[in-house]
Parts: C-alpha cells; structure tokens; sequence
C-alpha cells in the first residue's frame, strides 16, 4: 500500500506540527483556519498568504510521509515569514527558521529545504 495524500491528512499533519516547538511560538493560525490542497503542481509545495493562508502540497512530488510532513513544515515556515511581514522568499529569516525547525524535529535543514 502506498501513502494517500489528502486534506485531511495535511490538516492533521499541519495541527501536530503547531503543536511543536518552534511553531507553536509564531502565532501560526489554527488548522482549521488555513485552506490546504493536496495538488499536482509544479514544486513541492507552495504557501499564500492572506485570509485564509492557503497551503498545498503536491501529489507528483510528495509520495511519502515524511516527504509530505517536511515540504508542509517549509510551507509552515514561509507562513510564519508572512504573518511576521518578513520579505516572500528563503532569506536570512527564513533560513534562521529552518535551523530551528530541523534541530526540534531531529532532521537536516537540507530537508527543509
């Protein structure tokens, strides 16, 4: 069997996220706050900001868990960058984020990436 990615899925994965550290520190909106897609698009991931933010995943590009669970924590990241209204993009900022993110969850930054 393989893994299935859904909305569903996201916003479960999205909610055990921000519940870890440092997530749980960025004011990041509640799950079911935030529109997800589960898509084919081109790239692993893409986050937009605004009411709702909207986050999606890409099905060609995610076809594990963990693969999925690490492009929706760099999308969370690039969230975090637009609630905080840092500059759109993987700057200083957001790779100072990603440091942080990778030594709480116990993965490379390269996963993030």
């Amino acid at each position: 069997m393989s893994f299935h990615l859904t909305i569903d899925v996201l916003e479960k994965m999205y909610s055990c996220l921000l519940v870890q550290r440092p997530f749980n520190r960025w004011r990041l909106p509640a799950a079911d706050s935030v529109e997800f897609r589960a898509t084919a698009i081109h790239g692993a991931g893409a986050h937009r900001g605004g009411d709702p933010h909207v986050i999606t995943v890409s099905l060609n590009h995610n076809t594990t868990f963990v693969e999925a669970m690490m492009t929706l924590a760099h999308e969370m990241i690039h969230a975090a960058e637009d609630i905080a209204k840092k500059p759109i993009g993987h700057g200083a900022g957001f790779r100072r984020r990603v440091k942080a993110v990778a030594k709480a969850l116990g993965c490379h930054e390269k996963d993030l990436a």
